[in-house]
């Protein structure tokens, strides 16, 4: 596990791998980055519920590198380090809120938060995906009640085609929505950039 003191010099420096990858701080214990195979880079606070080993491990997400400064990031981290320390559950107590939102809801929250890595043209598509064939399929569903078979459901709608279109919007320009395999497997990949569980070690619900 590597651990170095977080700079933004080393950030920049740390390239993207096939799976996540993290940079721990050596400052401060429980702080550290979180390196997506796509580039984007977040702070992250690592602690145990409850304290002690026995304790369950939590992951929070602080925010995104290039929104907040490394010294931003370790002051946030280390309140919610210690909060934790103190018996609190910052990480359960955000995903106990989230659970009540809509998907629909987490998208719009989404759109407003969590696209600022995308170039302009990258995101204007994926946000279009997520509204036309996640949020069609599954947006009135609460997050906390999407199950595997849901996202397996949406998979084979948006394969069979049940979320294409092709609308023409005024006089010149038109929506394309397509279907199939391809659009399948982004519909599946955007879900998960949503949902910020797209790890190599998080699942989701089964």
């Amino acid at each position: 596990m590597a651990t170095k003191k977080l700079t933004k010099r080393l950030i920049d420096g740390t390239a993207p791998s096939e799976c996540d990858c993290f940079v721990w701080d050596s400052e401060l214990a429980g702080f550290g980055l979180r390196v997506r195979p796509g580039g984007a880079k977040t702070f992250v606070a690592q602690y145990r519920a409850g304290g002690g080993r026995t304790g369950q491990s939590r992951r929070y997400t602080v925010g995104r590198y290039g929104v907040m400064t490394v010294d931003e990031a370790r002051l946030d981290a280390r309140a919610i380090l210690l909060a934790a320390a103190q018996g609190q559950d910052p990480a359960g107590k955000r995903r106990s809120k989230r659970g009540e939102m809509t998907v629909a809801e987490l998208a719009g929250a989404f759109a407003k938060n969590g696209t600022d890595h995308l170039k302009d043209r990258n995101r204007r598509y994926m946000l279009a995906r997520i509204n036309h064939h996640i949020v069609r399929l599954i947006g009135r569903k609460k997050i906390s009640e999407v199950r595997l078979g849901d996202v397996e459901q949406m998979m084979r709608d948006v394969k069979a085609g049940k979320t294409a279109k092709d609308e023409k919007i005024g006089t010149r320009a038109r929506v394309v929505v397509t279907g199939g395999q391809g659009a399948a497997t982004r519909a599946v990949r955007d879900l998960s950039s949503l949902s910020d569980i797209n790890t190599c070690e998080t699942k989701l619900a089964a």
